[in-house]
């Protein structure tokens, strides 16, 4: 999907007169055309570092967690600090893991979901790995 970030872990190798690029992210791998010459690119260069935040080691999808410290926590309608805020997370309520992570702005999103569904919207994990929001 667009913007979605992928590593490239070999070097292209080249078949039919395309790049091919072999690219993994999170569970995910495969081989990916670079594009074709006078139509267009598909990959792009990016200088994010999946080791500086692209990734979580401490949440996945099913999780239940929550706010861990004393403020709200803005939720907002897609990965970004630009993206309306549309709802609010209350420390101390569970809410679900449902889709992510995504990587927008320097920081880990996720979807989350609270039990009556009043609430389904991407939230950041938190401002860096030492200091997580979601807990």
């Amino acid at each position: 999907m667009p913007g979605e970030m992928w590593v490239v872990s070999e070097e292209p190798v080249c078949a039919d007169g395309i790049n091919w690029y072999q690219v993994g992210a999170y569970d995910a791998g495969g081989w990916a055309a670079e594009g074709v010459a006078g139509r267009g690119y598909y990959l792009q260069h990016s200088d994010l570092d999946p080791a500086e935040g692209c990734f979580s080691e401490r949440l996945d999808v099913g999780m239940r967690v929550m706010v861990g410290d004393n403020l709200l926590q803005r939720v907002r309608s897609c990965p970004g600090r630009s993206a309306p805020v549309i709802a609010w997370l209350y420390p101390g309520v569970p809410v679900t893991v449902t889709d992510g992570p995504r990587c927008a702005g320097g920081w880990v999103w996720w979807r989350v979901v609270d039990d009556r569904g009043n609430v389904d919207a991407w939230t950041p994990e938190g401002n860096n790995a030492s200091e997580p929001w979601l807990v």
